[in-house]
């Protein structure tokens, strides 16, 4: 009878730690994931602020050497920001 206790014990305190660790990951994924939509959104509206500005220059700049490097693929890069950009406006 003793032993069921302490396996029983032993048990739960192992499922709550691996919950807390569980809970923990998902909270730091979530501040993680959070922290990088607002950057993205605060660069965007950096951009939006001054369309002829120096950022908005260099991402240009950029998008026209990935273009240059590998063609189409800022086609691509865009659409799949706007795609992730969507699928989080809607959650």
């Amino acid at each position: 009878m003793i032993r069921w206790k302490v396996l029983y014990a032993s048990i739960t305190k192992s499922m709550n730690r691996i919950f807390s660790n569980l809970l923990l990951f998902v909270v730091a994924c979530l501040c993680w994931l959070f922290r990088s939509l607002l950057m993205f959104l605060f660069s965007m509206q950096a951009i939006a602020d001054d369309p002829e500005g120096p950022i908005m220059r260099a991402v240009l700049n950029s998008l026209i050497n990935m273009e240059g490097t590998k063609p189409r693929s800022s086609d691509v890069l865009v659409k799949k920001l706007l795609q992730r950009l969507a699928r989080f406006a809607f959650y």
